[in-house]
């Protein structure tokens, strides 16, 4: 059902940003979902411009629920550990939680 969650994904993210554009950490939510269904659905490419996304959002929340979120995607792309896509997006993790791990 990746196709019907990624439609319902998208029109929550175009409701939020109509509605409440200032709840990031929802947004982030969705979109860190939002990346582990195309990511189920093998669009590799997609899914990482996606949490790349919301990975540069969440720098500004702070929320560890997202760090979670993020991290159970980076696990995810175990399998595509040789796509250019899934190495950028790990490496850019990587830093970011390496950045935020000196900061607290």
């Amino acid at each position: 059902m990746t196709t019907e969650a990624c439609a319902a994904l998208t029109r929550a993210l175009d409701l939020l940003a109509q509605k409440a554009p200032h709840r990031v950490r929802d947004r982030v939510h969705y979109l860190v979902r939002m990346a582990r269904c195309y990511l189920l659905q093998r669009e590799v490419e997609r899914a990482c411009e996606v949490a790349t996304e919301s990975v540069a959002l969440s720098e500004a929340i702070g929320s560890a629920r997202v760090v979670e979120r993020l991290g159970e995607f980076h696990v995810a792309l175990d399998p595509f550990a040789t796509s250019k896509s899934a190495q950028e997006f790990r490496e850019l993790y990587v830093g970011v939680m390496a950045q935020r791990s000196s900061v607290n």
